[in-house]
């Protein structure tokens, strides 16, 4: 899982459709600054990490133009991740993005790939 997540990442990296920000915990520890002197595309990010994953929220929001506020990411009983994005004036969603991936992370991935 973790090493499909880490190609994801570097590939959407490559593709210019995802990018580190400052305060992203890298897998080894080290929190991402703007001053990180590490070719960016060696280094993945730590996916527990809570601040990581708010910003890929935000990430996300930005992606398909939208309020980070109209990003919900849910997981059900059974175990599914869900990231919905809905409309700025809250009438109905954009884009429903399911996964019966184990994690947060793998949600939000999956919802930048689909971004326009």
């Amino acid at each position: 899982m973790t090493e499909e997540l880490n190609a994801k990442w570097r590939e959407l990296l490559a593709a210019n459709r995802t990018w580190w920000w400052p305060g992203m915990l890298v897998q080894d520890g080290d929190r991402y600054t703007e001053e990180s002197r590490y070719p960016r595309s060696v280094r993945v990010p730590d996916w527990r990490d809570p601040a990581t994953l708010g910003c890929l929220l935000a990430m996300v929001a930005e992606a398909h133009g939208v309020s980070i506020d109209d990003v919900h990411v849910l997981r059900t009983l059974e175990g599914m991740w869900s990231v919905w994005i809905f409309r700025t004036d809250g009438s109905s969603y954009l884009l429903r993005v399911a996964t019966h991936l184990p994690n947060r992370a793998e949600a939000l991935i999956a919802a930048l790939e689909a971004a326009p």
